[in-house]
């Protein structure tokens, strides 16, 4: 943390989330001016939130962050006007800013404005996180965007050094940045016009930041052109992938012994891996999951069969399983649970769905299904959103 004594104005702002859906329309900031560290402004500012949410002044939702919006199938969509509440967090947790650059240009606030935004539920706060990297994220998109890799980036960040900045330097002062000959260029032509922030953000969020070859995250990563630049002027998302420093290097190599890393292959392997990444959040409930049967009858059974009969895949099950509690009736010929009515055994207890003399069979029989159906939908966990030390962690 700074903890330089300086005088500015700083921000707290809200989300107003709206009672009947998971979408923001509107935020409201209210300023402040403060002179201290940066640590005793936040601890200000988060003082001030429980007076300042009834009267800050309010500015609708951007159109400018278009890649972090959500449609109703968690697709990343424009929608004019709203934004969904768990978007808000992940774009300001990457420093994605957009959202707010009216509102700061309207206060004339500095390059890197300290805040505090705080998400209103209810009519009450729910959530405090403090930031002030916004200029750091957009070095970082800019520096990406024009060849850089993050571990060179890390080192630049670290120096506090912009785009603007590394321009006015020699070359011999680059080159003591660890900056190439080919970047050195680059920067004094501009000779390849950057590629869009918005293009550099989705590929970032959609890979995790990871190289789509080896898929090892802790590697140092860089935007990496299909087919070069030089050939395919092409600065699309379709052309453009996220590689680690050593398959970016094969990517570029041509050995005659060896098998070389061809774009039809990086294409794939790309493809892949964005499907892969988005089905981790599902592996990652199954391996978070209890399958201690008494944890099973918190489910929406009627939701869950529905969910079912749309995805149109073969149902996992166990044949033997299946077979006993179709025998007594519990399930039916497409392994749905029939009517309690209609079971051949004791009914289930009123407080404990899975009580009784084949409650463990249907018990198993669930999460056969339940698993299997993770394995053709996307899941969005959502336990962070009731979890109060995680809410009102900073």
């Amino acid at each position: 943390m700074d903890e330089t004594v300086t005088k500015e104005l700083i921000f707290n702002i809200f989300f107003y989330k709206n009672p009947n859906h998971d979408y923001v329309e509107e935020y409201g900031v209210v300023t402040h001016t403060f002179s201290g560290t940066d640590k005793k402004k936040y601890e200000y500012l988060k003082e001030q939130v429980i007076y300042d949410y009834k009267k800050a002044k309010m500015f609708p939702i951007s159109d400018v962050p278009n890649l972090i919006y959500f449609n109703v199938n968690n697709d990343y969509k424009a929608v004019k006007g709203r934004v969904h509440i768990n978007s808000i967090v992940q774009m300001l947790s990457m420093n994605i800013v957009a959202l707010f650059e009216e509102m700061f240009r309207y206060y004339n606030a500095s390059s890197t404005p300290l805040y505090v935004f705080t998400i209103i539920e209810n009519d009450l706060p729910v959530g405090v996180k403090t930031m002030k990297q916004m200029k750091k994220g957009k070095t970082e998109t800019a520096l990406l965007a024009r060849g850089f890799s993050s571990s060179q980036i890390r080192v630049l960040l670290s120096k506090k050094m912009t785009v603007a900045k590394l321009k006015t330097l020699s070359d011999e002062a680059l080159k003591e940045l660890t900056i190439t000959d080919e970047q050195i260029t680059n920067l004094r032509k501009e000779s390849r016009p950057a590629i869009d922030n918005t293009i550099v953000n989705k590929l970032l969020f959609e890979s995790k930041r990871t190289c789509c070859i080896c898929r090892d995250a802790k590697k140092p990563i860089i935007i990496h052109h299909i087919e070069e630049w030089h050939i395919s002027r092409d600065n699309s998302e379709n052309n453009l992938v996220v590689l680690c420093l050593e398959h970016h290097d094969l990517a570029h190599t041509s050995k005659k012994l060896s098998m070389n890393l061809k774009p039809e292959q990086i294409r794939d392997a790309k493809q892949r891996w964005i499907a892969a990444v988005k089905k981790q959040d599902a592996l990652t409930l199954i391996e978070k999951s209890s399958y201690e049967y008494a944890r099973w009858d918190y489910i929406n059974l009627q939701r869950f069969f529905e969910l079912l009969l749309d995805l149109n895949e073969d149902l996992k099950i166990h044949t033997g399983v299946f077979q006993q509690l179709k025998e007594k009736q519990i399930v039916n010929d497409m392994a749905f649970i029939n009517d309690p009515s209609l079971w051949k055994t004791g009914k289930p207890s009123k407080l404990h769905f899975f009580n009784f003399a084949e409650g463990f069979l249907l018990a198993y029989h669930m999460k056969m299904l339940i698993t299997g159906a993770l394995e053709h939908i996307e899941i969005r966990d959502i336990t962070h959103n009731f979890d109060l030390n995680t809410v009102h962690s900073s």
